[in-house]
Order: structure tokens, then sequence, then C-alpha cells
């Protein structure tokens, strides 16, 4: 399955332990976007539990340091860009668009998506080809059923089960999405990071094209825990 590395690799780390205005982007995208070298700590670090936002900072800074593996999902400060990789986007005409990545002892990866629902300060990039994966019983049901809500952007899936002597719960055909955001006429990769824990157990995922759903606040119950970081990476045309 191709998947975009380096840079922007979705941290994909899953580790067990608003409405938008619907008016369309009104400029050309036809063209050609190297992103920048710095992840922009565009938006600050938050934390929610089921008694709301915690807003002190120190309490969201020791409960990180706790868990050190998330040490490169967040960060205060604008951070640099990590493997020396590059990414190019390239806007053709019909809506299609080729993500082009490369870094230093790693193969150039190439894929082929199209622009899908255009909106006044985003739009999302969907694979042209689907890919094929094997999806396991998951050991964290709780922060599972909050995973689910926690984007806005989810790709088109479909998927069988499979039997249990093959170790996995289903097979899944998905089209991967990824979410483009504009601040006026310039263009970033909104570099989302989010840890769930309930239930005693914990998910998280770091560096995805995708941007908060803050609809999963209203599924939180006592015992959870939601941290999320929205940061940014600028595309120079």
């Amino acid at each position: 399955m191709k998947h975009i590395h380096y840079l922007f690799l979705v941290g994909a780390a899953l580790l067990a332990g608003c409405h938008r205005d619907a008016e369309r982007i009104s400029y050309d995208l036809t063209g050609k976007y190297t992103a920048v070298s710095v992840i922009t700590a565009a938006n600050p670090i938050a934390m929610y539990t089921a008694a709301g936002q915690v807003t002190s900072q120190p309490v969201i800074t020791r409960f990180l340091a706790k868990r050190a593996w998330l040490d490169t999902y967040f960060s205060a400060t604008d951070a640099p860009v990590a493997n020396n990789g590059t990414l190019t986007l390239t806007f053709r005409g019909n809506n299609r668009a080729t993500l082009l990545s490369a870094a230093p002892g790693y193969a150039t990866d190439s894929i082929r998506a199209e622009v899908t629902d255009q909106q006044l300060t985003s739009f999302r990039l969907q694979n042209l080809d689907s890919a094929a994966n094997f999806t396991s019983t998951t050991y964290c049901p709780r922060p599972a059923e909050l995973a689910a809500y926690i984007k806005d952007a989810y790709p088109g899936k479909k998927c069988i089960n499979t039997s249990p002597a093959t170790g996995y719960g289903q097979y899944c055909q998905t089209r991967p999405v990824r979410i483009i955001g504009a601040h006026g006429n310039q263009l970033y990769v909104p570099y989302f990071s989010w840890l769930v824990e309930g239930g005693r157990c914990s998910l998280a995922s770091g560096g995805e094209w995708n941007t908060f759903n803050r609809a999963v606040l209203s599924h939180l119950v006592a015992g959870d825990t939601i941290v999320v970081q929205e940061r940014e990476i600028a595309l120079k045309r």
C-alpha cells in the first residue's frame, strides 16, 4: 500500500498502552506547490476530558511528559521537518493532483489524487487508487470508539470480515483522503496529531493531513482524555 512517508507520514503509530462554510475556494489551484521545511505550531496543544477543556498548560505538560513516546507528536514551538524530506503537490486540470515525496535513503513515493469537497478554507485530496489492508481486532475498544469521531475526514472504506484463524478482524479496501487548508491564497498541510485515552489504554496518531472534529467532545465520559494539536506546513507555489 502506498503512503506518503518521511515528513508527511501519518505517524500511524496506533499505540496501545463546526460546520464549514460551503463557499468554494475562488482561485485557480493549477500549478506546483512545494512544502516548506518547518512545521508551524499554529495552534496550542489542547486537552479535553468529560469535565471540559483543561486550560492549565502545566497540567498538559506534565501529562505529556509521562508519555515520552509522544514527543514528536506535539510541540509548543515550530519544529523542523524530519529526515530532510521533501514534498511536491502538483494540481492539473479536471481536479487531478499528484503528490510526490522523497527523502535521502528512501524510494520516491508518488500518489495520484483528485480534489473533492472544495470549500472556502479547505478541500480534500482523495487517492485515485484504492489500497488494501487487514485490520486487527482492537484491544482498546473505548479509544477506538472516540478515534472514529476525532477527525473531519475519513477514507471511503469497504470491509469484509475474515476468519479468526487469520489473526485479523477484517480485510478492507480504502481510498485514503487528506485535507489541504487555505489561508486566503496560501495553501498549507494541516499537520494533525491526537491522543485518546480511555478504558485504561490509548490510541494515538501523529502528523495526519486532517483537522479536529470537535463533535467528538460530546462523546466523552468519565475517564476519557483527548489531547490534540493542529500544526501546519506551508505549501509554496
